[in-house]
Formats: C-alpha cells, sequence, structure tokens
C-alpha cells in the first residue's frame, strides 16, 4: 500500500510560516515542508491522544510535543511556546543548556524539514507533535546552529502568546513538562520533567532526566514542598565483536559453540535471570557504594530494605520490557526517591556502575550555594542525610543488550529548603 500523502493544511501553513518567521530572526535557512515527516507527526500524535499523555516516539528525527486544553489553537500556537524559551538561553555560552531544547530545536540551523502532525484526545486535549530533520540539538554543534537574533529575540503577538485559562504541556526531545492539578482530596501540585540527551562522536549516549514536584501545603495553601527525582543513563555503540566473530566461524562449528557458550550475553533472545546468590551479591555491592560515599559526606550509612527492594525491582522488570526509562509516579513508589539509570551490559557490576554515575554530579553541586541545582540530583539523594533505607533493582532486556537500575530510598531526598542540613562537602 503507498503511503498516505498528508498536505499542508492551514494548522501546518501557520507552524510552518511561525518557524521560519523565528529562523530568519536567528540567521537560520527556512525549513521546508516534508510530506513524510508530517505523516509520521499525525500518527504519532493520534498515538498518544489515544493513551492521552504526553510522550516520545522511537524516532531518530528530532521531534517536539505540545499539549493543550482548554481552548482551540492554531498553528503558530506550540511554535510560540517552544520559541519562548528564548528567553532562558545564554548565547554567550553555546551548547545544551536546562529549559531551552525546544527553542534551539526551533532555530536550529541544521535542520532543513519539518512536519506538524496534530490530534485531539477524547477528554478534549489537543496534541500537536513537530518533527525535523535532520534532528537538532547535537552535542559540540550548537555554536554553529544557534545563532543569536541581530535585533534581540523576536517578540510574541500578545495575541498569540499563552493566555490565562488553559494549560499548555509541551515536551521536546531533550525537555519534558508535565502539570498535574490536586483534587479536593490532594494538594495542587506542578511536575516538570526534563531530560537532557547528549550524544557523543565515539557513539555514547549520555541522558539525564530530572522530575521537579512542587505540592502546596495547608488549606491556605501558603507553603509548599518541592521534590526533585533525577535520573542517568549512558550507552554506548554495542560492541559488535561477537556478532563479527560469530559470522566469521562455521555455523555449529565447534569454536563457534565455544564462543556462544563464553558470551552468552551475544545471544539476543534469552533474558538473563539472575540467581539468589547473585541478587545477594548485587545488593550487598549497591549498599557498600552508597555508604563509601555518604561516609564521605559525613552522612549516616542507608540499611537495605527487601520491600523496597522488591517494589524496585518490579520497575526495573517493567523498564526492560518497555526499552524505556521512565519514573514512577509518587503513588506507585509510594513516596521514596528515585533514582534510574539505562547502560548496556554490565548487569553484574549494575550496581555499582548506576551509583558511580549517579554520584559523578558531585563535580556539578555548589556546595556554598546549597539546594536544588541543575544536573546534581542524583548525587544529592545518594548523599542526603535523612534518607534511611535503600532497595534496588535490576533486569535486562530480552536480548540482553541493556541494563536497567531502580534505586528507591526513604525518606526521599531532595526536598526544598533542606539542601543545607542534608547534602555536606566531601
Amino acid at each position: 500500500m503507498r503511503p498516505r500523502f498528508v498536505s499542508m493544511d492551514s494548522f501546518g501553513k501557520e507552524a510552518l510560516e511561525a518557524h521560519n518567521k523565528f529562523r530568519a530572526a536567528h540567521q537560520a535557512p527556512a525549513l521546508t515542508w516534508s510530506s513524510a515527516l508530517a505523516r509520521d507527526a499525525e500518527a504519532w500524535a493520534k498515538q498518544i491522544a489515544r493513551e492521552g499523555r504526553l510522550r516520545h516516539d522511537d524516532t531518530s528525527d528530532g521531534e517536539n510535543v505540545f499539549m493543550v486544553f482548554g481552548r482551540e489553537i492554531n498553528g503558530s500556537d506550540p511554535v510560540n511556546s517552544w520559541y519562548s524559551e528564548v528567553k532562558n538561553y545564554d548565547f554567550s555560552k553555546s551548547g545544551y543548556q536546562s529549559n531551552t531544547g525546544h527553542f534551539t530545536q526551533v532555530v536550529w540551523k541544521g535542520s532543513k524539514e519539518l512536519g506538524i502532525g496534530k490530534a485531539k484526545s477524547a477528554d478534549g486535549k489537543v496534541f500537536v507533535v513537530g518533527r525535523y530533520r535532520p534532528a537538532g540539538n547535537n552535542m559540540r554543534a550548537f555554536k554553529e546552529n544557534v545563532l543569536p537574533s541581530k535585533d534581540g529575540p523576536v517578540k510574541i503577538p500578545e495575541k498569540e502568546a499563552p493566555k490565562k485559562g488553559y494549560t499548555p504541556l509541551s515536551q521536546k526531545h531533550e525537555e519534558r513538562r508535565v502539570r498535574t492539578i490536586g483534587g479536593a482530596d490532594c494538594a495542587p501540585s506542578q511536575r516538570r520533567e526534563e531530560t537532557q540527551v547528549v550524544t557523543y562522536p565515539d557513539g555514547t549516549t549520555k541522558t539525564v532526566v530530572s522530575t521537579v514536584t512542587v505540592t502546596l501545603k495547608g488549606n491556605d495553601q501558603t507553603g509548599y514542598s518541592k521534590e526533585t527525582v533525577t535520573t542517568v543513563h549512558e550507552t554506548k555503540e554495542r560492541d559488535t565483536f561477537s556478532k563479527d566473530m560469530k559470522k566469521a566461524l562455521p555455523r555449529e562449528s565447534a569454536a563457534a559453540k565455544k564462543f556462544k557458550d563464553a558470551n552468552p550475553s551475544s545471544e539476543g533472545g534469552a533474558k538473563h535471570v539472575p540467581s539468589s546468590a547473585s541478587k545477594n551479591a548485587f545488593a550487598k555491592q549497591a549498599l557498600e557504594v552508597h555508604n563509601k560515599y555518604r561516609a564521605k559526606h559525613r552522612v549516616p550509612p542507608l540499611k537495605w530494605s527487601d520491600e523496597i527492594a522488591k517494589e524496585a525491582q518490579a520497575w526495573a522488570d517493567k523498564l526492560a520490557r518497555a526499552r524505556s526509562l521512565q519514573h514512577a509516579s509518587q503513588a506507585e513508589r509510594k513516596g521514596t526517591g528515585e533514582n534510574i539509570a539505562m547502560f548496556s551490559g554490565k548487569f553484574e557490576s549494575a550496581g555499582e556502575e548506576a551509583t558511580n554515575m549517579w554520584y559523578s554530579e558531585v563535580k556539578d553541586y555548589r556546595f556554598d550555594k546549597p539546594g536544588f541545582q541543575g544536573n546534581t540530583g542524583h548525587f544529592t539523594q545518594v548523599v542526603w542525610k535523612e534518607s534511611q533505607e535503600l532497595g534496588m533493582g535490576r533486569a535486562q532486556t530480552a536480548d540482553g543488550r541493556l541494563t536497567f537500575v531502580v534505586g528507591r530510598y526513604k525518606p526521599a531526598g531532595n526536598l526544598l529548603n533542606h539542601f543545607q542540613e542534608n547534602v555536606f562537602k566531601g
């Protein structure tokens, strides 16, 4: 069956014009409409509309996702929302910067084609997906692709700016925002999720996910608490030695069988099921590494919790089946803190590998300015003084390529206004 041609309707035309208005100001050539990208964007918009939630597709193209409810929108609205992050971008420090990824993709000089898709959910939410080719936001390429406007940031027309009375939610390949409003039995809260994806020339990909939840407290809602859960994972191009070696040997030869037996992870079928001894070793390893770092920062050691570990293991299994990093909701994790990691291989050393990765953010933490700081939440949770119990789980994908690790902490760390008494310099 021939692929369906997606023509540019008025919504797509408005979105394309808005993109090119901003791109012209930032010295980037105009995008052209791609029916193929628009078809993919529309299909994904319909998919997430059916699910009623924002999430990214597994695509090599650049992607911006936007959701709004409470009013109708035109094609320029999501683009204006994405571009509005220009106010956060420091052109004197080119590179990835938090809360700017939507803007940088919109004006990314190297992107040439655009496709826009839109769909409405059963409850009236409007989902918009933007696809870009080639994708933007590539590490070490910001300087030549994100250029300043000669006349300063483009002013968004007042009539097109986000208005009171509706809630926009937007996601980009690098950043995700989710806003939820509490009901009668819970305090109103706001949740924001930001994801930084950095790809290096050697194929290494580092992803940092930060989830910030702010909850109003008290009947007058004058106080609030803030919780931050951050995760990081790093993956590298899969080593093809096993695959190449098997191809070079005759099928089912003695040498091939010997090599396969010595390299079980090279077989894509079976999922690694750890033995009881292996599980105990993992728990011991994870706890020891955590407590080594906690001792360095002068805080009490954590105790292992089998109950928390069981819940962490269940979530790790779920992530491995989905092959995707995603935080459990506060209800699902019963209020515990959470760190998540994903990397290729390293299953037996997963506890140490994940903890070292999380702790490595210590280099970015300013101890002279205690408080929540970008790209440090893994570290601060690991050494958070008031956290007392730890439980962790690990799981591999069915092909054995990826390892997922989930760490749960009780009580949860990263609480606003409590960093000074919980995070100490080592």
